[in-house]
């Protein structure tokens, strides 16, 4: 969608960069490298947590399905990646929105110390752990540690999404009453680790918009710096929505649930709009300032930690 609806190939005139020592490329990377490094650490968790929540939580008969629609999510992916290594040329990428040239020759500035021979000289051929190192190594670890992530992303919210879904079965036998507050909690728990992700999302995306900065001449910085900003917003704005998606239908039928629920617990004639909330809270069913709050934080993270990094940077 939005490749469709923005630039997908902004046409950024290289011009702009200016001459700068080398090393300051390899700020850029290493900031790239720490957050994919904690990013990586954050999907394990929730893939971990996911696992165990539907082994405690969903019945047996439930786990092909979900799993088979967890398979079905990240189709799309893989069909991107798939692109990406047999057309590494020619196939679309994220930074194309922010200027293709200006990123390959900001990454060119680096040295990737495992494509170079004993005289310093890129050798294009070698491989570095699973992809080749290319005319531009660094651009080259850059794009293949992308597919990794967006990967472990298509996983990441394949996982959040049938997690989110299956809070609407339970295996457990426990009365009506307790059986929805358990779905409703698993449910805000999902909201609240989808915000988290999906905010450490957005700050790697920061990290490899940044990347060229250090050689982006002062005249046209604050220019570049806009465009970036803007592109990073709408990433964040897309991430916020991704979670609305999937959070709020299934919010809506425990909802309904639960006021059924109420219904049958104090007779149809008797749930006033008072007594079904006194039901509620005696329950644990009630939505609090405090509890909707947090779910709305978990919704936005996305886009106010793309506000934020545009703020910071």
């Amino acid at each position: 969608m939005l490749k469709n609806l923005g630039q997908p190939d902004l046409d950024v005139p290289i011009e702009i960069l200016q001459d700068a020592p080398a090393y300051l490329e390899s700020i850029g990377r290493n900031r790239f490298i720490g957050i994919m490094m904690l990013y990586f650490a954050a999907c394990l968790i929730v893939l971990g947590y996911y696992c165990w929540d539907v082994r405690q939580h969903v019945p047996r008969q439930s786990w092909i399905a979900l799993a088979i629609t967890a398979l079905l999510l990240t189709v799309p992916v893989f069909q991107a990646v798939w692109i990406h290594q047999t057309a590494a040329e020619t196939a679309s990428r994220a930074y194309d929105q922010v200027g293709r040239d200006i990123v390959s020759q900001t990454m060119s500035f680096g040295e990737m110390q495992g494509c170079l021979d004993v005289e310093g000289v890129v050798q294009p051929d070698t491989r570095v752990l699973f992809w080749r190192c290319g005319e531009n190594p660094v651009l080259s670890m850059r794009n293949n540690m992308g597919d990794v992530v967006n990967i472990f992303t298509a996983f990441v919210i394949a996982a959040l999404v049938t997690g989110s879904i299956s809070t609407l079965s339970s295996s457990s036998m426990q009365p009506r009453e307790i059986v929805l507050s358990q779905m409703q909690r698993r449910l805000r728990f999902y909201a609240e680790l989808s915000g988290i992700v999906l905010t450490l999302g957005m700050v790697f995306m920061l990290t490899w918009m940044h990347w060229p900065m250090p050689f982006i001449a002062d005249e046209a910085r604050s220019g570049y710096t806009a465009l970036v900003n803007s592109v990073l917003f709408e990433f964040g704005a897309f991430y916020s929505l991704l979670i609305v998606t999937f959070y709020l239908p299934v919010a809506a039928i425990q909802s309904h649930w639960i006021l059924k629920a109420a219904q049958l617990s104090i007779g149809h004639t008797n749930a006033t709009p008072d007594a079904v909330s006194k039901w509620r809270l005696q329950y644990g069913l009630d939505t609090s300032h405090l509890k909707s709050i947090r779910t709305l934080l978990a919704v936005s993270a996305p886009s106010l930690a793309s506000l934020a990094g545009g703020f910071l940077t």
